[in-house]
């Protein structure tokens, strides 16, 4: 088989079409807190995002829980999107959800509190056009624009073409590090990656039937499952491992599960989310990512058949859409001046240059610190990692907590307000006084910074 060919590209030029201080790669949870904050201390911010709304997987992923742990030491930005939130009912107060007592196999009794992920992209999109922030959707970072070893902007594609924007700071909210790599920084990316989940949601479920029968039976969908896949009417591939936080311990992760009134995610009549369903693969291959599209779709059917057929409550059910976007968990981890580890997690280490405290999902009453050295690569300057691109080890990122919504929006404050902060100095990130950074956090309320 031939291989294929490589071409020489003529060389060209592109057009720049802003500059400004600072640069938010990635329109997720954690970029929307960036540009916010950047915004708000008077930067001039243009956010770059690859789907046509804000959220990331928090949206698009119809990841649509916020868990409880985090909200007793993160506020600022975090508190006030729940307050937005509120004001539009599209979010279960915490402290009503702190009520709920799910009864299933996948929550475990793990506070949550739901919300609505068409409200989040809403209330995303007016506070950022609030703050004046430019906001570029269905546009795909290609390249970083880096003089030496220091980033000066990115170069995107979309439907007007090819295009650079110039900034002072750029803050990396891919996700999977994409700025980081084209800037030529180091990473490192696990061999046996979190797994990728499509959720998928279903309507018309008689929710009181089948919540009447998990409650005699918790284990009920697992039954149900394990018997249809022995007798051969449930065609899944095996599922995927996870990491049990607080431990040193891998299991499978459940095939798939299903959260319905009055249980987290959400709490619509008749209305039915199903975790999975669930693939393991490379998140930064294309092909690797095209054909999990496909296995997914294929299993999501599969799940469809088997509840109408077998599961109570769902026999006149139906399936009422697919997530936009793969919950892809786990790609890159950038390596910065400091690299987070499982241990300082479960021993709730502090830090001189802490800049974030969550809570453990296992140990909420033991906090851990986040340092501002993980938000630094290592080698390369005029950058900042943030959200899932922060720098953690795969094992200290299995433990749920550092990849979570109100700890990536955490990060995302942080990020921000550094990035003015640096670019104000006419200095790099890097040579930020720490101490400056962390008085500003305060003024902010991100509570976590004062509480040592």
């Amino acid at each position: 088989m031939r291989k294929p060919r490589e071409i020489e590209e003529p060389a060209r030029s592109t057009q720049v079409i802003d500059k400004v201080d600072v640069i938010v790669a990635g329109g997720g949870v954690a970029g929307f807190s960036s540009a916010l904050a950047a915004s708000r201390n008077g930067a001039r911010v243009f956010l770059v995002e690859r789907y046509g709304f804000l959220g990331g997987v928090a949206s698009g992923g119809y990841s649509v829980w916020l868990p409880l742990v985090a909200f007793e030491y993160i506020g600022g930005i975090l508190n006030q999107l729940v307050e937005r939130l509120l004001k539009f009912g599209g979010i279960i107060d915490p402290v009503k959800a702190k009520k709920i007592t799910p009864v299933d196999d996948f929550s475990k009794g793990m506070p949550n509190t739901p919300y609505d992920p068409e409200i989040m992209k809403l209330v995303m999109n007016q506070m950022l056009k609030e703050q004046d922030v430019s906001v570029l959707f269905e546009s795909l970072i290609v390249d970083a624009i880096v003089d030496g070893q220091t980033v000066k902007g990115v170069i995107v594609e979309n439907k007007s073409g090819r295009q650079a924007i110039l900034s002072d700071v750029v803050i990396d909210c891919t996700g999977d590090s994409d700025v980081l790599a084209k800037a030529g920084g180091t990473f490192q990316q696990p061999s046996d990656p979190l797994p990728v989940t499509l959720m998928f949601r279903m309507n018309n479920v008689d929710t009181s039937i089948f919540l009447q029968e998990r409650q005699k039976n918790t284990r009920i969908l697992s039954d149900l499952t394990e018997k249809a896949r022995e007798k051969g009417d449930l065609d899944l591939p095996p599922a995927p491992r996870r990491f049990i936080p607080g431990s040193e311990l891998w299991a499978p992760v459940y095939l798939f599960d299903i959260l319905c009134p009055p249980s987290p995610p959400w709490h619509r009549k008749d209305e039915a989310l199903v975790w999975g369903a669930h693939l393991t693969l490379n998140g930064t291959d294309a092909k690797d990512i095209s054909r999990a599209h496909i296995s997914l779709r294929n299993q999501v059917f599969e799940i469809v058949r088997f509840l109408q057929r077998d599961v109570p409550g769902f026999r006149n059910s139906y399936l009422q859409d697919t997530a936009p976007q793969l919950g892809v968990r786990e790609t890159r981890h950038g390596i910065g001046k400091y690299v987070l580890t499982a241990e300082d997690i479960l021993t709730g280490k502090q830090f001189d240059d802490a800049v974030v405290r969550s809570g453990r999902w296992d140990k909420p009453q033991l906090p851990y610190a986040i340092p501002y050295r993980c938000f630094l690569p290592e080698k390369i300057e005029g950058l900042l990692l943030v959200g899932k691109c922060l720098s953690v080890t795969p094992e200290a990122f299995s433990q749920n907590s550092p990849r979570d919504i109100p700890t990536c929006i955490a990060t995302g404050q942080v990020a921000g307000t550094a990035a003015v902060l640096a670019a104000r100095a006419a200095i790099t990130p890097h040579n930020l006084e720490v101490s400056y950074l962390q008085q500003e956090l305060m003024k902010q309320g991100l509570l976590s910074v004062n509480q040592k």
